[in-house]
């Protein structure tokens, strides 16, 4: 996106080393791994981060994030491979640092093999040659499709759902929830606070018709 049309956001840059660092940190904690859409929401949170401005609020910020996060990723996975600290196994489905010592964590020769994948994401270029009519073009509602059925197993988790289940027990079970875990009530601020993204992320699926 070379030449954005006025009102919309330019194309973010490369994540910084800091960033990298903070990815280290959260998939540190999470030794089992976590999805992308789980990794997204983790640094959605961090206000330093260039997620901290809502990635999931369109198909262009979606793709932006989940761009960004490759190149993050891989940018990091190549660093802890040449040190010998710590292996990537990179993945929509899940993302898991394996340090040395871990069964599966050696991967002899691997950066020297072709990646086309790892060269896509790191030619950080592609992010700014590809706008709104371009992604539509390439791939259709795939980005917020994906996104919508990851968002909804974690929603519908947060509520102590899983499919199949319809949208009145969603509601019902929403409604229950809010009303134990609400402020003026005595409740948990916090966890009140996941319930209503809950709600957000299961009525944006909705809205897909995922």
């Amino acid at each position: 996106m070379t030449d954005p049309r006025p009102g919309t956001d330019p194309p973010p840059q490369a994540l910084t080393h800091d960033v990298l660092q903070r990815l280290f940190e959260i998939l540190t904690r999470h030794p089992a791994g976590l999805s992308e859409y789980e990794l997204l929401r983790e640094l959605e949170g961090d206000a330093q981060t260039a997620f901290a401005q809502a990635p999931f609020r369109n198909d262009l910020a979606l793709f932006q994030a989940h761009f960004l996060l490759f190149n993050a990723l891989y940018r990091l996975r190549d660093q802890l491979a040449a040190t010998g600290q710590a292996w990537l196994d990179i993945d929509v489905l899940r993302i898991v640092l394996r340090f040395h010592n871990e069964a599966g964590s050696a991967r002899p020769g691997a950066l020297a093999r072709p990646d086309p994948l790892r060269a896509y994401y790191l030619d950080i270029h592609q992010l700014a040659q590809t706008d709104a009519e371009q992604l539509a073009e390439w791939l259709g509602d795939f980005w917020m499709h994906y996104f919508a059925q990851e968002g909804r197993t974690a929603a519908l988790a947060e509520l102590g759902l899983s499919d199949p289940v319809n949208a009145q027990q969603i509601r019902r079970r929403y409604r229950e929830l809010a009303m134990q875990h609400h402020p003026d009530r005595g409740g948990d601020i916090e966890a009140f606070r996941r319930l209503q993204s809950a709600r957000q992320v299961l009525e944006r699926c909705g809205s897909h018709k995922v």
